[in-house]
């Protein structure tokens, strides 16, 4: 049988990865759909049908009709070539290895959040402009789309190889990361999740400067009281008034405390300035998953959090400096409900500040120079329990907002969705 064009993508970029050395992440718009469990066993497509989607994987497990709970082993056919907008090309040599995976799923997660703000109906937050049930965003209205012109069409990233366009050549394969959205439910506690990557640069130092704000002069003083620092009454000489809380103490008294032990407040250990952690350069990428869910959490989807700490030389503020640390990939889970997203936030911004990982010895291995979590506590398994590092876990929330604070996080409510201080 002959479908147009006939363009093979799939999502799983393994399946095919022998036929062409060169990858690339490509846009597709769908169309209209006719989905084939296994072959066509002689039916005829209709004449307005841009998109054959099959599966010859079923196994005999699937939803209603038979087909199957994922999307892993899907061929999309496309009618036409106009239908694939190539984005970027890598080498095919990258799929297979986890750095170079990871390096393109970033690179996936960064351009699908841009066809999902630009062309799939998505406000600045990231929430779905219409209901949509589907894993794919359905009625995306495509003008001048090319001589067949689909007028519903789906938009998504997807990682091919490619060999040769030629009828005789071996199918086009992809890997398609899709628009992912939530079933609708309600609002007012489950919000949509755009796919997000953010990048954290590590500083080549950390200075101990005070901050120029910081620090403010009084109004005359006229009681009695001492100086924490140094137990001497204020009225024996000039005093400095901290910005961030208003604590009283003498000049060169504030000045040395911020300098030796740090800079927040000796009294009551709010930070002055942004925080600022030891973490080595890397990414954090966002994404949504509804097909795995957060142990007894109220939830119709779970975020998935990807970290990707590439191996790099050690900064002049950690351990061993001039040395290489081991770099880290992890995956963490949050509940898609009002405090996994809030929690959320404040993940972001303590990554963006380099908070999240340090430079030091393994706890569970003992080994030196490497790349470990610093203070803040993530789940790394959506089940199994504390012991397992998952859920359920009571307290967790409660426990990593404590760390958070610790760390001079802001609260939710003072950040804005990427991470950013409102």
């Amino acid at each position: 049988a002959v479908f147009g064009d006939g363009i093979y993508t799939a999502n799983n970029p393994n399946s095919f990865r022998n036929y062409g050395s060169v990858g690339l992440l490509v846009a597709r718009l769908q169309g209209n759909t006719v989905k084939v469990p296994r072959s066509l066993g002689g039916k005829t497509i209709q004449t307005n049908t841009h998109t054959v989607i099959g599966d010859k994987m079923l196994n005999g497990v699937g939803n209603v009709g038979g087909w199957p709970r994922t999307d892993q082993y899907h061929e999309i056919v496309l009618l036409s070539s106009s239908q694939c907008f190539p984005m970027a090309k890598y080498d095919g040599l990258m799929i297979g290895q986890a750095q170079g995976q990871q390096c393109i799923d970033v690179f996936e997660f960064s351009l699908q959040a841009i066809i999902e703000e630009l062309f799939n109906g998505q406000d600045q937050l990231g929430n779905a402009a219409s209901t949509r049930n589907n894993r794919h965003v359905q009625n995306v209205i495509i003008p001048n789309f090319s001589s067949t012109n689909p007028n519903s069409s789906t938009l998504a990233v997807t990682q091919t190889h490619l060999g040769s366009l030629a009828s005789s050549s071996p199918p086009i394969t992809a890997r398609t990361r899709g628009a992912v959205h939530l079933p609708q439910r309600n609002t007012n506690s489950v919000m949509n999740i755009r796919n997000q990557c953010l990048k954290y640069q590590a500083p080549n130092s950390i200075s101990a400067s005070i901050p120029s704000n910081a620090l403010m002069m009084p109004q005359p003083y006229k009681g009695d009281d001492d100086c924490v620092i140094c137990q001497d009454s204020f009225l024996s000489r000039p005093c400095a008034m901290l910005t961030v809380c208003s604590h009283l103490f003498h000049y060169d008294c504030i000045v040395n405390a911020l300098r030796i032990a740090g800079q927040q407040c000796p009294i009551c250990r709010k930070a002055v300035g942004n925080p600022q952690g030891k973490s080595p350069s890397g990414t954090m990428s966002v994404s949504l998953s509804t097909s795995i869910r957060c142990a007894s959490l109220e939830g119709s989807s779970t975020i998935n959090i990807q970290y990707n700490i590439p191996q790099s030389i050690q900064k002049t503020y950690h351990d061993n400096p001039g040395q290489n640390q081991s770099g880290k990939i992890a995956t963490a889970y949050l509940p898609n409900n009002t405090d996994g997203q809030n929690l959320l936030k404040r993940l972001k911004y303590a990554f963006l500040h380099g908070l999240t990982f340090t430079v030091g010895t393994s706890m569970t291995t003992g080994i030196a120079n490497q790349c470990t979590w610093s203070s803040i506590h993530h789940k790394t398994s959506p089940t199994g329990g504390i012991s397992l590092h998952g859920y359920p876990d009571p307290n967790y929330f409660i426990n990593c907002n404590e760390e958070l604070d610790n760390a001079d996080v802001p609260q939710a409510h003072s950040l804005r969705a990427d991470g950013t201080v409102i």
